[in-house]
């Protein structure tokens, strides 16, 4: 097996088109289509079931798919820890943030006290949706324990609701004294999005959901309008200021989230990715005292 076909191979496998991806790679169609024919023969088996211009893996494909995402990896590996020995090209990090955002400025702000040579791609989304590998680190929340990455923090969910509400003036309120209310949300993707459709799923009732925004600060602001209610996290949100509202405990139901990092455990992490890590994990540890 050639490399050159494992990586065509692998261009296919991932677009599930043979014209669109001849197109992307700037070769002709029947030049890549016979490549995949020789590895398949080489295998003795067909990798695609095809269905017109359609191409879909078989059980056979997903095997050659899975070890090929790992021999690629593992060249972008020996490449990234090489040039990470000479110093060279190590010196940006890639971060997602899908959850926690509002922290973002000053956790970014006391690592580049301590490391100022290091540089960041940032990119932020409330999409709860499979992390993309070419971020060196993920920050998510999550409903339920994850063992496959670093729990940060376990924080609980509060209701938030408008200073003039009939339950303002109680010490804490039941979520299901809520199910006439209307709510705002994150965008159906976002994490906060789930976990409101779940804990009110657990008092019996579906959330009135009146808006929604694809965007935490804009969240914020409609809230401050003061017109709906919403759950929110109790740790990581708490320094923002809501002069319109009221924060209470929820009482007849205990609402958890989890916030984990992520990192691709068989990538090679560079010394300033290692660096962003451990300060991430150092920086969270506030929030647990």
């Amino acid at each position: 097996m050639e490399l050159l076909q494992l990586y065509y191979f692998m261009q296919v496998a991932k677009k599930e088109n043979m014209s669109q991806v001849a197109k992307d790679l700037h070769i002709a169609q029947p030049s890549l289509s016979q490549t995949i024919k020789r590895l398949e023969n080489e295998l003795d088996t067909p990798l695609f079931d095809r269905q017109g211009k359609h191409l879909q893996l078989n059980e056979y494909g997903r095997i050659v798919e899975r070890y090929g995402q790992h021999i690629f990896t593992a060249l972008e590996n020996i490449q990234s820890e090489i040039a990470d020995l000479k110093g060279i090209n190590h010196s940006t990090v890639s971060l997602k943030i899908q959850a926690a955002s509002s922290l973002l400025p000053d956790l970014l702000k006391t690592f580049r006290q301590r490391h100022p040579d290091i540089h960041f791609m940032i990119s932020q989304s409330t999409s709860n949706q499979p992390f993309p590998n070419e971020s060196n680190l993920t920050l998510y929340a999550a409903r339920q324990a994850n063992t496959n990455d670093y729990l940060l923090l376990k924080e609980r969910l509060v209701a938030i609701l408008p200073i003039d509400h009939p339950l303002a003036s109680k010490e804490s309120i039941a979520l299901q004294d809520l199910k006439e209310d209307l709510f705002i949300s994150l965008d159906p993707q976002s994490n906060l999005y789930e976990l409101l459709h779940y804990y009110c799923q657990q008092c019996h009732f579906e959330p009135n959901i009146h808006l929604y925004s694809d965007n935490p600060n804009t969240f914020r602001e409609l809230l401050n309008l003061g017109m709906d209610v919403a759950l929110i996290p109790e740790i990581t949100w708490k320094q923002d200021i809501y002069p319109h509202l009221v924060i209470k405990p929820i009482h007849d139901i205990d609402c958890f989230r989890y916030i984990y990092l992520h990192w691709q455990k068989d990538q090679y992490q560079s010394s300033s990715a290692k660096a962003l890590t451990a300060h991430i994990i150092e920086y969270f540890q506030q929030f647990t005292k």
